[in-house]
Order: structure tokens, then sequence, then C-alpha cells
């Protein structure tokens, strides 16, 4: 089998393992369909409002996990710095936001985003990570955090001092303008006083 072959395979594979729905399938697990419950959303957010923080920590690392191994095995393939890494890495965050196994639906991609940062550089995910529950801990409001996570990572991978590579740098760009798109209806109802908190 040729390697472009097997990239475009392997393609298809990041989108189906990202696209597996951990939390729904948890939900299912302890007899509730969360997108009948809560928000009504497949996200860890929705598992910790209806199941408790033991089982939407389960729910993110899983979650992350599918980025970290798109990225990983691809990486396995045909070595750091490649354009099918980065697109393994996209695949893995469109196959959770728009699963098949869900009518296409998903969560906003920012579990999965974090498994991408760790495989590209563990140190600027940590920070992010640690940014994003420190902003929970303050406002309440996951997506307020998400968002801001998001953005700083984005500023971080910029600063010559991490020293990401270029070809990653624009996939954190598409990663980051993606997150903040799903979070578009959030923020409309972050200025309605609408949004929920946790």
């Amino acid at each position: 089998m040729g390697l472009i072959m097997l990239n475009i395979l392997w393609l298809i594979g990041a989108y189906l393992l990202g696209s597996i729905p951990f939390s729904y399938l948890i939900g299912l697990y302890k007899g509730i369909n969360l997108l009948e419950v809560g928000s009504k959303s497949s996200g860890a957010t929705n598992v910790y409002r209806t199941l408790g923080l033991k089982y939407a920590v389960l729910a993110f690392l899983l979650d992350m996990f599918k980025g970290f191994v798109a990225m990983w095995m691809c990486y396995l393939i045909n070595g750091y710095d490649s354009a099918w890494v980065v697109a393994a890495g996209l695949s893995a965050v469109i196959g959770h936001t728009f699963t098949p196994f869900l009518q296409f639906k998903g969560g906003k991609g920012v579990a999965t985003g974090v498994g991408l940062m760790l495989f590209m550089k563990p140190e600027v995910a940590i920070i992010g990570f640690v940014l994003e529950m420190i902003i929970i801990a303050i406002t309440r409001y996951v997506s307020v955090a998400s968002i801001v996570s998001a953005l700083a990572i984005l500023i971080m991978s910029w600063l010559p001092f991490f020293a990401i590579i270029p070809s990653y740098r624009l996939l954190i760009f598409f990663a980051v303008a993606y997150v903040v798109y799903k979070h578009i209806p959030n923020i409309k109802r972050l200025a309605e006083g609408k949004e929920n908190k946790i």
C-alpha cells in the first residue's frame, strides 16, 4: 500500500476516532440520554451537570485521547513535521463536533483540541488547561474559560519561546477559530445574560 493511500485511510480513521461520542456513551451507561437533559449537549460539561465531576473528567480525558492519538498515529507514519499529521488532527476535531453517530451533532472540540495541543507542545496544553480551570473557578462559565484559554494558546503558539513549528501553528489557528465559532451561541447567551453557569 502506498504512503499516500495509507495517509488517506488514516484521515478517515482519525475522523471516525474523533466521532466516538464518549460523553454520550457514558450517559447511556448511566441510563441518561445527554441529548435530552441539561444543555442537551453531548459534551463533557453536560456530563458534569448531569452525572458529576468523576464522569465529566472521564469524558474529557477520553475526548482528549482522541485528538492526541489521531496525530500520534499519523506521526508514526510520516514523522513529526508533516501536513498529514496536521490534517489528522483537524479530522479528529471535525469528527468530534460532527459525529455521524449522533446525526452529525457533537461537542465543541475543546477537549479534543487539548489532545492535539498535548501532542504538539505539552507545556502549552498544560498552561492552557490550568488557565481554563482557574477561569471556571472564578466565573463558573465553561464557555468563557474555553474561549479565553483557546485564545491564550493561540498567542502562546506564536511566541518564540515555545518554538512551535509553522505547520502546527497553522493547525492551532484553525482549531482555535473553530472552537470560537462553535461557541457563538454561548457568546450570544452571555451577551443576553442567559448563559448557564456550572
